[in-house]
């Protein structure tokens, strides 16, 4: 099906990059944030500390954060802390920390190879779908 690479690239012991199977380029980055470190959240925001551990996807459908409880970062920190980091493993603990992986091909896009489509319900966001260039359809956030 697809042609990637499946597992990411360690950069430090809280962060890693996956690649898209298509063409090379980063597909999404994902960093384990403790509470209190300045996170950056785009364009137009500013660098902020957050108040709580989480989870930061940078590069895929812009710059994402999500919550964690104590128990769910210690999981995400250990899946970053290995020498290839799994977007199973950290689907498994929520489908928004790896929304690049498409898990029929076994790879990664890049959201340039993925057909996404915006779902509102009247004003209110209601998600984003998407479907990877061989053609599975998938929840990419909710």
């Amino acid at each position: 099906m697809g042609g990637g690479e499946r597992y990411g690239s360690r950069i430090d012991e809280a962060t890693a990059e996956f690649r898209c199977g298509v063409c090379g380029a980063p597909a999404g980055t994902v960093h384990a944030a403790r509470a209190g470190e300045p996170v950056e959240m785009g364009p137009p925001f500013e660098a902020r500390p957050m108040g709580s551990d989480g989870v930061q996807v940078i590069g895929f459908l812009g710059h994402a954060w999500k919550a964690m409880t104590p128990e769910g970062y210690a999981r995400v920190l250990a899946i970053l802390g290995e020498p290839s980091p799994d977007p199973v493993a950290l689907r498994g603990i929520d489908p928004e920390l790896a929304p690049f992986y498409c898990g029929a091909c076994g790879c990664s896009y890049c959201l340039d190879h993925w057909d996404t489509e915006t779902v509102y319900d009247g004003d209110i966001y209601e998600h984003t779908r998407g479907t990877c260039p061989f053609g599975h359809l998938q929840l990419l956030d909710n």
